[in-house]
């Protein structure tokens, strides 16, 4: 697995406050341009990511993982 990040635009995480909310479950959407990447973070709770549309990888350091529309990772 490479360590060079995507081309396009670089994006910090948008949800960094869904770890400080009382729920269990919570909501959040945004939309990504082709190419552009969310910069490496993590969370203290559980994440889903879903893509509506388009093709999306989920790097982690156990590995590659991608995620063809209407699928979830």
């Amino acid at each position: 697995m490479s360590n060079q990040l995507p081309s396009g635009e670089a994006h910090p995480s948008a949800v960094s406050h869904i770890d400080t909310t009382p729920q269990a479950v919570v909501a959040h959407a945004g939309d990504l341009e082709a190419g552009d990447f969310i910069l490496p973070h993590s969370h203290a709770k559980a994440q889903f990511i879903y893509a509506s549309e388009g093709v999306m990888t989920v790097i982690t350091a156990s590995g590659a993982f991608p995620g063809p529309p209407r699928f979830a990772v």
